[in-house]
């Protein structure tokens, strides 16, 4: 049985959400997990990974065609 935090965070005053929650909340959201997410957004988001993960490789490219040169 997990235990659960009484203590809210005072950062956020007046929002009152346990700790917890909001720990879980975030991991959704990380996780691309969140009900409100569509098959768009999450298409969006694979396609940023995709070209960010390119544009590193093409970076990795050069800086080793640069480095072979001399």
């Amino acid at each position: 049985m997990p235990i659960l935090v009484k203590r809210k965070s005072d950062r956020q005053r007046g929002h009152a959400i346990p700790i917890h929650k909001r720990a879980k909340n975030l991991v959704k959201r990380k996780n691309l997990e969140e009900s409100g997410s569509t098959d768009q957004e999450i298409s969006n988001h694979i396609a940023t990974i995709k070209a960010k993960e390119l544009a590193q490789a093409k970076l990795e490219e050069v800086e080793w065609k640069k480095k072979n040169e001399k």
